[in-house]
């Protein structure tokens, strides 16, 4: 599953694993950091989570955790 953002983008794979790329500069990626990623880079915060679905705003990301937690 893929989200798109303004300006940044995010995914899920089939394991529950996010990546991430684009604007950062409000932190909409989850990095920890507020720069420009070009690369699609590992969101680790989750894991040992799975990550069922990714949704993006404008300047924001969220996530939905197994079926029904939403981060």
């Amino acid at each position: 599953m893929v989200a798109a953002g303004v300006n940044h983008s995010i995914c899920v794979t089939d394991r529950g694993d996010i990546y991430c790329c684009g604007y950062n500069a409000k932190g909409q990626l989850g990095l920890g950091v507020d720069k420009f990623i070009t690369n699609w880079t590992h969101v680790t915060e989750f894991q040992g989570r799975k990550v069922s679905k990714v949704f993006a705003g404008g300047d924001h990301s969220w996530c939905v955790l197994g079926k029904y937690t939403v981060m």
